[in-house]
């Protein structure tokens, strides 16, 4: 749940702009969009806030999602009852200013919410009951440049909400957040067998949901094996975090799980921007390889394309077989790390 809109849905003022309801009044409210990159695809996922006065049977509403105002997909969210009937005392409704009563849960889609907190409706002197509600995502959608994904609850109209102008929210799609870079690679020999090493760097500009890509090995221009590449959600970074330091780049990166491996990041410069951005340094091999006269490696990072990324310009790297190369010092550290 995104931390700017729990605390603006849970704080008196995000219901500023609800008008006054009525005795046993609802409002639902988009409160965030949130966008998922999920290899070249895009998912689109939508937090509602149920703002509910008094009592209610419960609601059956839609959320429609556009991407550049197309029709991608609905879901439905099934609010079930919210009914204040034998709850603690004191309840939300009952109290005064400040509004610390009790809220009950109700079900939604099968699922208890209790993530509900009391507040003010605007003029009115009763208090409400706010839940936060994650809408399930949209089906994915291919990203070819898009700039806008919109999410509309109740977009049937079949409530008659208080405030029916709160519905809808629209946020830009930038470009995606993630890099991959193929950064240096290591031979090693013993025997007649050699073992190939590829440095990867994994450059993330703010939050990313995680991915699952691949790192192709080819031999002389002959396609040979592939390692499986994945990695948890990055992010959120904490508090002093290496997009706000700028342009020094000295802040904090949130770890991740990448191949089973707790991983630390570093901060750099994001590359197509003057901000900076997480780096994880990862070094992975397909497996020794009998040696029969190669002469080349052509290393290749999400070699099946399935990640959506700033820059598709780098994802190649090649290195020489014959002879063990030199060791630059990044590259010394990261095999210290990973073995």
């Amino acid at each position: 749940m995104n931390g700017r809109a729990l605390l603006c849905a849970l704080g008196a003022a995000c219901l500023l702009a609800m008008p006054a309801p009525a005795s046993g009044g609802i409002d639902f409210e988009v409160t965030d969009v949130h966008v998922v990159w999920g290899g070249p695809y895009i998912s689109v996922q939508a937090e509602l806030t149920v703002a509910a006065s008094g009592e209610h049977e419960g609601y059956i509403i839609d959320v429609a999602y556009e991407v550049d105002g197309s029709l991608v997909g609905t879901v439905q969210v099934d609010l079930g009852e919210i009914n204040y009937t034998g709850v603690p005392s004191p309840w939300c409704v009952d109290s005064s200013s400040p509004c610390n009563g009790y809220c009950p849960p109700i079900i939604v889609d099968g699922q208890v919410v209790t993530t509900s907190a009391c507040v003010d409706w605007l003029s009115d002197p009763d208090c409400c009951c706010v839940y936060l509600v994650m809408s399930n995502p949209s089906g994915p959608v291919a990203y070819n440049d898009q700039s806008t994904a919109t999410a509309t609850v109740d977009c049937y109209d079949a409530v008659d909400e208080t405030d029916e102008a709160n519905n809808t929210m629209t946020v830009s799609l930038e470009q995606p957040n993630i890099d991959f870079t193929v950064a240096d690679c290591s031979v090693s020999w013993q025997g007649n067998e050699f073992t190939v090493e590829a440095e990867i760097e994994v450059s993330v500009h703010g939050n990313h949901d995680g991915f699952l890509t691949d790192v192709g090995f080819y031999f002389d221009g002959s396609y040979y094996g592939s390692v499986v590449f994945d990695a948890d959600q990055f992010g959120p970074n904490p508090p002093t975090k290496c997009e706000d330091t700028y342009p020094a780049c000295d802040g904090a990166c949130a770890p991740t799980i990448i191949n089973g491996q707790l991983t630390s990041g570093s901060c750099s410069s994001w590359f197509l921007d003057d901000e900076c951005c997480c780096v994880y340094l990862v070094a992975k091999c397909p497996g020794p390889v009998q040696h029969s006269g190669q002469e080349n490696c052509t290393i290749v990072v999400d070699d099946g394309d399935n990640v959506a990324e700033g820059n598709e310009e780098n994802n190649v790297y090649q290195c020489a077989i014959a002879g063990t190369p030199a060791e630059s010092a990044t590259w010394g550290i990261i095999k210290a790390l990973y073995r």
